[in-house]
């Protein structure tokens, strides 16, 4: 991985073009995600990423890192927000020279994706924390789905928020994807868990079919793709 990794976790500091220092948490995702995304990528051998909202770039440091220390693959982070983040996201990448194997797209993701599709791209490995709206996440999951390959593993995150949660779930009711169980929250305090649990669980009590994403403590969910679309036009289940 990056070196420029373990300074920013260690210092809980990155900075813009001018040198000033900005925390860049806690919009960032946690170390133990992103080397579990490294894991699974280099497990899987998959060389071609994909993810909705780039920010301050951790989580493309790990995923693009990891492609380099293979030598093989390339990432693209599709974010129209870089300015509200100073460009560090883009900086980044370029301090950690992973910049010549990631395409950033600096529009929305439902303009992105359709002129991805439109260009015959395939992907292998895609994450998905871009607008925390059901439709937006919905709209990134259709499109992403048209693009991804069967083996190919899609991630859901912030599924503590409902809406991410009901986009999540959507996929594995009604579409072939199968949950991977990935562990990201080693060294996290238990009581830490136990209150990820609780808050879904009483933010929204009376739902029964999320209960498998409300009894888990990761921020995510790891879905991999078990076939093409090949449901019948009124197909449909609750989710």
């Amino acid at each position: 991985m990056p070196e420029l990794i373990d300074k920013i976790y260690k210092e809980r500091q990155v900075h813009d073009a001018d040198g000033k220092a900005i925390n860049p948490f806690p919009a960032s995702i946690r170390r133990g995600l992103g080397e579990a995304f490294a894991e699974l990528i280099a497990e899987r051998n998959l060389t071609s990423s994909i993810e909705i909202g780039l920010a301050y770039g951790m989580s493309a440091l790990f995923i693009a890192g990891a492609h380099k220390q293979r030598g093989n693959g390339s990432h693209v982070a599709v974010d129209p927000g870089q300015d509200n983040y100073h460009n560090i996201g883009k900086l980044n990448l370029e301090r950690a020279g992973l910049d010549s194997i990631t395409e950033v797209l600096e529009v929305p993701s439902y303009e992105a994706l359709p002129a991805l599709l439109s260009e015959g791209r395939r992907f292998d490995f895609a994450f998905i924390d871009g607008m925390h709206l059901f439709d937006f996440t919905l709209v990134d999951f259709f499109y992403i789905d048209l693009m991804l390959d069967v083996g190919g593993v899609v991630v859901f995150d912030d599924i503590g928020m409902k809406a991410c949660r009901s986009a999540a779930m959507y996929a594995m009711k009604n579409r072939s994807y199968e949950r991977v169980p990935v562990k990201t929250t080693a060294g996290v305090p238990i009581h830490v868990k136990a209150a990820r649990v609780v808050r879904k669980l009483i933010s929204d009590p009376f739902s029964l079919r999320d209960l498998p994403l409300k009894l888990t403590a990761e921020g995510v969910v790891v879905l991999e793709k078990t076939a093409d679309d090949n449901r019948a036009y009124d197909h449909h289940k609750l989710f």
